[in-house]
Order: C-alpha cells, then sequence, then structure tokens
C-alpha cells in the first residue's frame, strides 16, 4: 500500500485527492496538508478519509511517505518538491517548477 501526502488543500487538491481513490487497494491517503490547518481538515471530512491533518510540511518529511502530491501555488512547487525527492518520496507536481 502507497502512503500519499496531499499538499495544500485548494481547489485542484479534490482531483488529486479522488484520482488516489479510485485506487483504494494500492494508495491510501494518510496527510492532508495545509498552511491553514483547518482547510486541511475539511479537505478530509469532504472526503471522508482516515488522515491526519497538518500544517507544517517540514514533519512530514520524517514520515514515511511514498507519494507526495504538491497541489500548492507554483512559485512553491520547486522547493517542496526538491525537499520531498530528497526525503526519498516521489512527487507529482501539475505545473512547471518556478525557478528556485
Amino acid at each position: 500500500m502507497l502512503k500519499v501526502a496531499i499538499i495544500g488543500a485548494g481547489a485542484i487538491s479534490n482531483a488529486h485527492i479522488e484520482a488516489y481513490l479510485n485506487f483504494p487497494e494500492r494508495c491510501q491517503i494518510v496527510v492532508v496538508s495545509d498552511i491553514y490547518e483547518e482547510k486541511a481538515q475539511a479537505r478530509i471530512q469532504q472526503h471522508h478519509l482516515e488522515a491526519e491533518a497538518v500544517s507544517d510540511n517540514t514533519q512530514l518529511l520524517k514520515q514515511d511517505i511514498d507519494i507526495v502530491s504538491i497541489c500548492t501555488p507554483p512559485y512553491t512547487h520547486a522547493e517542496l518538491a526538491v525537499a520531498f525527492l530528497e526525503a526519498g518520496a516521489h512527487v507529482l507536481v501539475e505545473k512547471l517548477i518556478a525557478c528556485l
């Protein structure tokens, strides 16, 4: 079972969550993160997930997460992608990565 973290609880996160939910035998969303923890919690409740809501991504770098979907504004993509790749996760970024 692949452990998935959704980083950013904005509108696009719905599409990412729904995509992972199409593969319940292979993927489990374990964390939804947003700088506003209440937004992450709302997304968890909306999709009936058994996941943790967090507001600090640095703690996620130490967790055993297999896949990270970055659903944050584009200017944050590069820093987040590099950090999670260095932590050993597979990273999904939809848009071009802004320069560091």
